[in-house]
């Protein structure tokens, strides 16, 4: 990721980002693996669960894609610095809307159709296809991503939060003079203001949740753009980044106790929405509250990690940057079409996750590489340049170095 903040060269690149990005993406993959066996069900089931492997869903299913809500906003602040509001959105569409659409018609009727044979139905694709398009009603609304395009509902919500958030960037970037000194003053931030998004968070849970019941409605789109607006105040504030970066251990220690908050909470029976109604109530109040400053927290924490010791470059990051977001589309189909058929044999549960989890991996990247890497058609159905990175550099090393013509 190119930067172009006060003191770096426009040319330089904040590699934590970029290895937050990939890092967090494979964290993603990993957790949708783990899904099979966990004791919740999903598209595809083990008969066997396992506990071990619950709690790590259940733990990424706390952070992981505000992670990239935060990077992804972080990342707003310096494509700002380089184009116009308009190139921009126009980018944001392209990038992220045809991936979007491409994988809505033609991945998300495959992944129903093995859902549906996992849970029993015996029919042909060519069959099952006219009953899932009738049923394909369109609705305004969040949750209908969710429900047809599994995860592709990260992208579109990425998109809109991307739009939505622009008129507020445009106008942060025209603050006085002097709020903008004080934005980019190294000074770090008192530690109490890393948890003002936390209200944010929580708030527009506890007052959205109770008219907006279905997860990954309009409550949840609200507060994954507060992640996208902490991100970019991330990027664009010197000293929120030098408090982030001094305070791993607090921001470890608050998310340790959040997350076992949380589990405690659903060993009581004291979460909003799991087995009870939502109400706007103190309950739901404390809940939200916890959750906000458990996935807050991580993100914190991972993030000053990163500051610290990944701020530098290296090939296999320039490849994973460039693979990120062929890889987060089509890795849900894969696990999804080598789970239903790895969930059959007569192995044990960690057996089947080691063969599920290298199987789906080196699918997937031998996917992208054969198919989109290098094919410029692909590379742009999947949101990427038309020419690769490595090869748009050596032709422009190719053209610097060449003689002039006579």
């Amino acid at each position: 990721m190119v930067a172009a903040r006060p003191g770096l060269p426009a040319t330089a690149r904040v590699h934590w980002v970029d290895w937050l990005k990939v890092l967090a993406v494979l964290a993603i993959f990993l957790y949708h693996v783990a899904l099979v066996f966990s004791l919740t069900s999903w598209m595809i089931s083990n008969r066997q669960h396992s506990l071990i492997l619950s709690g790590i869903a259940g733990w990424g299913y706390l952070w992981g894609l505000q992670l990239l809500f935060v990077l992804a906003g972080a990342s707003s602040f310096y494509a700002l610095r380089r184009r116009t509001v308009a190139r921009f959105a126009g980018e944001r569409v392209l990038r992220l809307g045809v991936p979007l659409l491409i994988g809505l018609v033609t991945l998300s009727p495959i992944q129903a159709y093995f859902m549906a044979l996992n849970q029993g139905r015996q029919e042909s694709l060519a069959a099952f296809l006219p009953g899932y398009l009738h049923r394909l009603t369109f609705t305004v609304d969040p949750v209908w991503l969710i429900r047809n395009g599994y995860h592709l509902w990260f992208l579109g919500f990425l998109l809109v939060i991307s739009l939505a958030a622009l008129p507020l960037q445009w106008g942060l970037g025209r603050l006085p003079d002097a709020v903008q000194r004080r934005l980019r003053s190294p000074a770090p931030w008192p530690a109490w203001a890393l948890l003002v998004p936390v209200l944010f968070i929580a708030a527009v849970q506890v007052l959205l949740r109770p008219a907006f019941a279905p997860d990954m409605s309009w409550p949840d789109l609200a507060s994954d753009l507060v992640f996208y607006l902490g991100g970019y105040a991330l990027a664009s504030s010197s000293g929120f980044a030098a408090a982030v970066r001094r305070t791993p251990v607090r921001s470890l220690v608050v998310a340790l106790m959040a997350w076992l908050g949380l589990g405690l909470a659903f060993l009581l029976h004291f979460v909003p929405g799991w087995n009870q109604p939502y109400h706007l109530d103190a309950q739901l109040v404390a809940y939200q509250l916890l959750h906000a400053l458990g996935a807050w927290a991580w993100v914190l924490f991972l993030a000053s990690l990163a500051m610290r010791w990944l701020d530098r470059p290296h090939p296999a990051i320039q490849y994973g940057t460039d693979a990120i977001l062929p890889f987060y589309v089509l890795h849900h189909p894969v696990v999804v079409i080598l789970g239903f058929y790895v969930v059959q044999l007569r192995l044990g549960v960690w057996p089947k996750f080691g063969l599920l989890f290298c199987g789906a991996l080196v699918v997937t990247l031998a996917i992208y590489e054969v198919l989109i890497r290098h094919f410029g058609p692909l590379r742009l159905l999947f949101g990427l340049r038309f020419t690769p990175p490595d090869t748009a550099g050596l032709l422009e090393r190719r053209r610097l170095t060449s003689p002039a013509p006579a």
